[in-house]
């Protein structure tokens, strides 16, 4: 009989897509959410895709350079920032860009992953 924290290993990989699916859905969605605090959504992308880049390191731990892991997310920022910039209802920002890459860099150090 496995133990339950095995079992969980499993779940960690389908997380980590559920959160990259609901990053895309939210990221293109008509409108943002205003709560009077300047930046607050830079603060948003940059949680974010620290989770992101956390859940990768330890979905996939067998990589061990958080590069290999995070570069795809970084693309990933990139290509929902294009679509908004096509949307003609969100723009594209290369502030949320820098806040989404300084999201995963954070968690590559503090998962203690190799550069």
């Amino acid at each position: 009989m496995t133990s339950f924290p095995t079992k969980l290993h499993y779940l960690k990989p389908w997380l980590f897509f559920a959160l990259c699916i609901a990053t895309l859905v939210v990221c293109l969605l008509p409108g943002t959410p205003h709560s009077g605090i300047p930046h607050m959504d830079k603060l948003f992308h940059f949680g974010n895709y620290a989770v992101l880049g956390f859940l990768a390191s330890i979905s996939f731990p067998k990589h061990h350079y958080w590069w290999k892991l995070c570069l795809p997310l970084v693309v990933f920022g990139f290509l929902i920032e294009c679509l908004q910039g096509l949307s003609g209802y969100r723009n594209f920002s290369w502030l949320d860009l820098l806040a989404n890459t300084s999201g995963l860099i954070t968690a590559g150090l503090v998962t203690k992953a190799k550069p």
